[in-house]
């Protein structure tokens, strides 16, 4: 065997320090890299809870804009009603005011039977029963007019009715709509 030369101890030793050195390196690195992968599963798991709640808010925000529209539908159906109502009854306003102004039809009719009463039962000369009969007639031609207004007015009061009632019940439901549409 050859013999060692001084230099060769150094040599030796130096590539044992070098060794040493890349080994504590190369376990240095595997420490960071399982670091690393702790983490990555770690950052992996959390979001994957993110999803999970982000997918549960949504299926929450969905379910709160299904109420929402729910809501909302009643409510337009609600408002449809009146609208209809609303036209109805300005309808109504405006048959009525299109008709001759007269006496309520029970008025008109108790002229009518007093009218009647005088002409049957009071002895009167032909003149004077003319008279009565042709106020009898005149009468008569409102009777119709006056049943209309009659009749047209109390549609209109249950229509006035209705409406009320309506927006009643539109009040509560436009109110739950913006609770819901605020939860939402």
């Amino acid at each position: 065997m050859p013999e060692e030369s001084p230099q060769q101890p150094d040599a030796k030793e130096e590539l044992k320090k070098k060794l040493f050195e890349v080994r504590e390196k190369r376990d240095l690195s595997a420490r960071e890299v399982r670091d690393l992968a702790d983490k990555n599963r770690a950052n992996i798991d959390s979001f994957k809870k993110l999803l999970a709640a982000a997918a549960a808010h949504r299926k929450g925000r969905d379910e709160a804009n299904a109420k929402v529209r729910e809501a909302k539908a009643g409510r337009d159906e609600l408002f449809l009603q009146l609208s209809e109502l609303k036209k109805k009854a300005a309808g109504l306003q405006e048959s009525i005011s299109k008709l001759p102004a007269c006496q309520p039809l029970a008025d008109l009719k108790q002229q009518i039977e007093v009218l009647e009463w005088k002409l049957q039962t009071e002895a009167t000369n032909a003149r004077l029963e003319n008279a009565l009969s042709k106020q009898i007639r005149d009468l008569e031609k409102l009777v119709p007019a006056a049943e209309e207004r009659e009749r047209s007015a109390g549609e209109l009061r249950e229509a006035r009715a209705k409406i009320r009632e309506l927006i009643d019940r539109a009040r509560p439901v436009s109110e739950h709509v913006r609770t819901l549409a605020r939860e939402s």
